[in-house]
């Protein structure tokens, strides 16, 4: 696959800080020639991400933001994993685990976590059987959790997971994962077995647009915040 073509296309539609329609349509129509498996597509978000790093300095940090969301949109379209509407879990009561489990294993491409830990096996498991498969894996945590007893982060980092910490006196808090671009996973729900076995937690599961491209624009902005 020649990348370059790919960060031609994206050069030219940062020119203006926008992605047209008719760009969109042009990368639309190339990522469709290419037939991008799951490891193709990473390699193609890193290049935006590299992109927009290298004009942090030199341009409008919202806007930039706003063009790499209309990257990532076509990258990855609302189609991707198969529709959920909304969806509300509460543990221990029902099979979070479980839920979040069967999400990772539907998904076709991408999978960003931002949680702050991550100790349960299962969760752990599913997430590196999505990686062995293709599928880009990016998790963000909190430094402080990681080097807990029981925590998974660093046979998830030895796998070739990319995984980034907050390196701060204070917490990285979230709990919340974005699946292909298309879905959301957000609430008070820690990956851990004590969330899902004792704990009073909960979580929704939903494919709202507006919802699911806020989180993954967040993501990303702190993904470029926390880069080594």
């Amino acid at each position: 696959m020649d990348i370059s073509a790919f960060e031609r296309l994206l050069q030219d539609s940062l020119d203006d800080l926008r992605m047209s329609r008719s760009e969109r349509g042009d990368l639309r129509a190339w990522l469709k020639d290419q037939n991008c498996s799951g490891h193709i597509l990473a390699q193609l978000r890193n290049t935006a991400f590299r992109i927009v790093r290298e004009h942090a300095h030199s341009e409008d940090p919202q806007q930039l933001f706003s063009w790499l969301e209309s990257v990532m949109r076509t990258l990855y379209p609302v189609d991707a994993v198969e529709a959920v509407q909304t969806e509300v879990w509460f543990s221990p009561d029902q099979d979070c685990v479980g839920r979040i489990c069967r999400l990772i294993q539907q998904t076709r491409q991408s999978i960003d976590v931002c949680v702050f830990t991550v100790t349960d096996n299962r969760l752990s498991d599913s997430l590196l059987d999505a990686h062995r498969r293709g599928v880009s894996v990016r998790l963000i945590t909190d430094d402080e959790k990681s080097s807990d007893s029981g925590s998974d982060v660093e046979r998830l980092d030895h796998a070739g997971i990319a995984v980034r910490m907050d390196l701060s006196e204070w917490h990285m808090h979230h709990k919340f994962a974005v699946f292909d671009g298309s879905i959301l996973l957000n609430g008070s729900y820690n990956w851990t077995r004590g969330a899902a076995e004792h704990n009073a937690e909960n979580f929704l599961i939903t494919d709202q647009a507006p919802l699911v491209h806020r989180y993954q624009q967040y993501f990303a902005e702190l993904w470029l915040k926390l880069q080594p």
